[in-house]
């Protein structure tokens, strides 16, 4: 009995060395992953819905300053074939007023066929005024891609920003020319913020594009 209390500091201290000793192996701070808190945005897939309404559109938009006819119905056909509408019922549909305007400047060209397709992306159309900004939410699905599009009438120098509810950034793509897109797989279902501004003094037509 007197030999084991004798021994028993002993033991105490070499179990506190080896903890000790095991302390120095640690990681960093810092350096232990965590879990992801906000999807990080990429380039969308051309071959997405989204990407050929914006193709469309973008055409589309090229083709009436240039009172190309036949390159106007083209964008119009696309529109039509991938379902594209407008976000809001009250606004005008891309592919009815290009199919209207074309057929005017070209009698022979045949207006896009509607057959009850299911329905694609949804544009949003509007003018940003001069260092003017537009913030548009919009809710995405947990596990589902949400795909977003900006597509400028003409050459501009717009910038859109992306965030979660959280305000944490999504992606940015600074002075848009012609177009640009951002897709990402959001981690929870939550309204996200679309902010586009204008850093030029003249005012901007855009197109916003959403799946």
């Amino acid at each position: 009995m007197n030999s084991y209390l004798a021994s028993a500091p002993k033991i105490s201290l070499v179990l506190v060395l080896a903890f000790c000793a095991a302390c120095t192996h640690l990681p960093p701070a810092g350096s232990i992953a965590s879990a992801p808190v906000a999807a990080v945005g990429e380039d969308a897939d051309p071959r997405s819905s989204v990407m050929r309404t914006a193709n469309a559109i973008a055409q589309g938009e090229a083709a009436l300053r240039s009172d190309q006819a036949d390159s106007l119905m083209r964008a119009a056909q696309i529109l039509a074939a991938v379902g594209a509408r407008p976000a809001d019922s009250n606004a005008d549909n891309l592919a009815d007023t290009w199919a209207q305007i074309a057929s005017r400047q070209n009698p022979q060209l045949v207006a896009p066929i509607y057959r009850g397709r299911l329905l694609g992306p949804a544009y949003k159309s509007g003018t940003i005024t001069g260092n003017g900004s537009i913030v548009i939410e919009q809710l995405f699905l947990a596990g589902k891609k949400a795909t977003v599009a900006l597509v400028p009438a003409a050459a501009s120098k717009l910038t859109i920003h992306v965030k979660n509810g959280n305000g944490e950034p999504i992606c940015v793509k600074p002075k848009v020319k012609e177009k640009a897109s951002c897709q990402w797989l959001p981690v929870f279902t939550d309204r996200f913020e679309i902010r586009v501004q204008n850093q030029s003094q003249t005012n901007v037509k855009y197109h916003l594009v959403l799946n």
